[in-house]
Parts: C-alpha cells; sequence; structure tokens
C-alpha cells in the first residue's frame, strides 16, 4: 500500500536527481573535449609555422638581457672612491676593496693593467668589458707585491687562489699575475662566474681526429696550429686544447694566451689581450715565462722565434689558413721545410657541419 508507494516516490526521485546531474555533466564534458581539441590544432599551426621559419632562417637567436653599463661603473666608482680618495691610501683597503668589487657587481673578473701613466680598472661582466677608474701606478706596485704575499707566488708570474668571506658565504677567488702590454697585469677572477670551456671530446671530432690531437699536446713541445675559415671554431679547439692541457697538469698555472680579443674567461690561463699592439713585442717574455702559449693568430714576424722556442715549449695556435694545406704551403716559403719539419707537430683543419638534433631524426 503506502508504504510501497512512498519507496517508489524515493526511487523515483533518485534517478531524476541522477538524470539532471548526468544532463548538466555530459555539456562540461563535450566543451572540455572541444577546448582539447581545439588547443592540440593550434598548437600543430604553431609547430608547422616554427619549422617552416627555421628550414628558411627567419627564426631570431635569444639574445641575453642588455648589462646596464652606465650602472655599473658608477656603482664601482663609488665603491672605489672612499679608499682611492684619501691623500694616502691604505694598501689593506684598497686591496678589500678591488677584491669585493667583482664578487658585489656581479661580474666575472676585475683586471688590472698599466697603461701611460696610470693603471686601468677593468670589470668584464657577461662578454663587455668596462673601464671604472684608474689607480696610481707607485700604489699599485706596493698592491702587486701584496698579493704576491697573499697567495703566495714567487717571481714576476704565477696564480693562486684565496677565499673572501663575505655576508652570503664564502666565494673562491683565482688571481693571476703576469706580463701585460705595457708591464705587469693583475687579474681577479670570480670561480664561481667563469665561463667552462669545452673538452676536446665534446667538439665532435672524428675520433681518429681527436686522438692525434690528443697526442700531440700530450708530447709537451713543438707546434700545434688549428686552421679554417671564419666562424669554424678555430678559437674553441684552442681553448679546449687548453683545458685538456690545464685538466692533465699537476699543478695550476704555467699556460698563457696572447689574443687581440679575449673571446671567453678562461681561469686557468693566463689571457693577455693586446688589441692594436704588436704581439711580438710580448711573445718573448711569455715564452719565457710559460710551458704553453697560446698564440689565436700567428704573424710571419713571430715566426722564427716562435719555432725555435717550440723545442722546449708548446705553442697552439692558428695561421689564418683555410686548409691545412695551405697553412703548409705558406710556412714553408716562410721558414723553409727544415725549420718547418723540425718545429711543428700538427696541422688541424675544421669545419662546421650542420647535423639533426635527436628530436628531429
Amino acid at each position: 500500500g503506502a508504504e510501497s508507494l512512498a519507496e517508489l516516490g524515493q526511487v523515483a526521485r533518485w534517478h531524476l536527481a541522477r538524470a539532471w546531474e548526468g544532463a548538466l555533466l555530459l555539456p562540461a564534458l563535450a566543451t572540455t573535449v572541444i577546448a582539447l581539441i581545439a588547443w592540440r590544432v593550434v598548437a600543430a599551426g604553431v609547430e608547422v609555422a616554427f619549422r617552416r621559419e627555421l628550414s628558411r632562417g627567419g627564426v631570431a637567436a635569444r639574445e641575453a638581457p642588455a648589462v646596464e653599463q652606465g650602472d655599473l661603473v658608477r656603482a664601482a666608482r663609488r665603491a672605489l672612491a672612499p679608499v682611492l680618495r684619501r691623500p694616502r691610501p691604505r694598501v689593506g683597503e684598497v686591496l678589500d676593496a678591488l677584491l669585493g668589487l667583482p664578487v658585489d657587481l656581479g661580474a666575472r673578473e676585475l683586471a688590472l693593467e698599466p697603461d701611460e701613466g696610470r693603471v686601468q680598472l677593468w670589470l668584464r661582466v657577461a662578454m663587455d668589458r668596462l673601464s671604472v677608474g684608474a689607480i696610481d701606478p707607485a700604489l699599485y706596485d706596493t698592491l702587486v707585491e701584496e698579493l704576491r704575499r697573499i697567495v703566495c707566488i714567487e717571481g714576476e708570474a704565477g696564480e693562486g687562489q684565496l677565499d673572501l668571506h663575505s655576508r652570503e658565504g664564502v666565494e673562491p677567488l683565482r688571481v693571476v699575475i703576469g706580463p701585460g702590454v705595457r708591464g705587469t697585469k693583475v687579474r681577479i677572477q670570480v670561480l664561481g662566474r667563469a665561463q667552462a670551456a669545452l673538452t676536446i671530446a665534446e667538439l665532435g671530432l672524428p675520433e681518429a681526429a681527436m686522438h692525434t690531437l690528443a697526442e700531440a699536446l700530450d708530447g709537451g713541445r713543438g707546434v700545434v696550429l688549428v686552421e679554417g675559415p671564419a666562424g669554424s671554431g678555430v678559437t674553441t679547439t684552442i681553448y679546449a686544447a687548453a683545458h685538456y692541457l690545464d685538466r692533465r697538469r699537476e699543478r695550476p698555472g704555467g699556460i698563457a694566451s696572447l689574443e687581440e680579443a679575449v673571446r671567453f674567461d678562461l681561469p686557468f690561463v693566463n689571457q693577455t689581450e693586446v688589441g692594436r699592439a704588436e704581439p711580438a713585442r710580448l711573445l718573448h717574455s711569455l715564452m719565457r715565462r710559460y710551458e704553453v702559449v697560446l698564440v689565436r693568430r700567428l704573424e710571419e714576424g713571430m715566426l722564427p722565434d716562435l719555432f725555435a722556442a717550440a723545442r722546449s715549449r708548446l705553442i697552439i695556435g692558428s695561421w689564418g689558413a683555410s686548409s691545412a694545406l695551405e697553412a703548409l704551403r705558406q710556412l714553408r716559403r716562410a721558414l723553409g721545410a727544415k725549420r718547418l719539419g723540425e718545429g711543428l707537430v700538427l696541422v688541424l683543419a675544421q669545419r662546421l657541419a650542420r647535423r639533426l638534433c635527436p628530436a628531429c631524426r
């Protein structure tokens, strides 16, 4: 009777409620499916357009954010002004300010280079080299001697490390002292921000060529040349060779470079930037002090002295030829076959080859 009718009413209400919920759920599911399909269509279209532009070379590379050079220069001068404007600057205070300057301003290196009548201060931030001031040459000589004592450098050239303690923690620094264009140059490098060089195993060379290069470097003397057209990675290969030698050395140091412009900072190499100066003037000094010398671009006037020093030194550089055969012909005319054969160990010619990324194969 009445109880059965009540139970039927409850069952009917339950089915009606489920039906109503289903009616609301179906449109929601349909909307979601349509949105997903539309998103996939748009994503596929964007990908096709991107690949088309990539094949045409129309996709621009990402650019690093520009460095606010003016702000950095002003900040550096404000930091140095209190200690440098004293009538008699205190060596300890000046040294503390100089060591902390690259750390506080986010730079990779502070270089101190003698110039005409003064010592120029250069900050390297990313790939920019900024002039941030100058100090008196007499004060600079005292600073160099103090740095030699702190990092235990004996002699005119060498390198050492120290830890700079700050509120943020401990920042390891490398101090490199060596010959510059117009006198002794100092480089204070923040090790945590140094750009890592590739190893020869990461260059993508054929295995036989990589082993031949490694054997030539392990010999420890002679001339090793890397040739190729502009943009083929010659500088990268020379830097990778220096990286390989540094990792196999029992003690740090002993590697120097002579470059018109430093492309990448190598903390394990005493890099000398000569600009428009005559490189031959510095080559004698570097070959006397260092066991390995990198010369980014060889010149004909330096060849006799360079090949003479290669009897007991390893010279790595580039003649600027586009092929190994071209380099051999030109060097033979400049030196003669006998002298060339006595000093030359290896000529490596390279090209950049296109390759597909694993996802596109």
